[in-house]
């Protein structure tokens, strides 16, 4: 009986376990197998620290593909910080690089505009993620 109770435990805290178990990397493997996503570019290292002014001594793992049509906005960032304390940070960033595509479309092109609406920067624990896709809920379900 004790053994049931304790294999019952173990896969109730194994079902229960947080994406924070699993990389961006991982997180995104299961997105590519899961959504037809349109070709995308990887953003690298080099590009968010330049542009975003990212600071990578404190970041753990990261990914950060976008359409590689520059007329569409489909782009999927997931970052998870080393510490707690670096989260802010990056949720300020994602949600400054969310609002800066939100302005740009907003007046030449509703069906992006439409898509980037809909997104929000989420954190969970150390990840912090954006998700701009015509497949929002798709994704997200995932990343969750």
């Amino acid at each position: 009986m004790k053994k049931m109770v304790f294999l019952i435990g173990i896969l109730f805290l194994v079902g229960c376990s947080s994406n924070n178990d699993r990389s961006p990397k991982d997180i995104y493997s299961s997105i590519e197998r899961s959504v037809q996503l349109p070709a995308f570019i990887e953003m690298d290292e080099e590009y968010l620290t330049d542009y975003y002014n990212l600071d990578f001594s404190r970041i753990e793992d990261f990914v950060y593909v976008q359409n590689e049509d520059s007329l569409k906005v489909d782009t999927i960032i997931i970052i998870e910080t080393k510490d707690r304390d670096y989260v802010d940070f990056v949720k300020i960033t994602l949600n400054n690089i969310l609002e800066q595509m939100r302005a740009e479309t907003q007046s030449y092109s509703p069906e992006n505009y439409n898509i980037i609406k809909k997104s929000e920067v989420v954190v969970s624990g150390n990840l912090v993620y954006l998700v701009m896709s015509k497949d929002y809920d798709q994704i997200v379900k995932i990343i969750n």
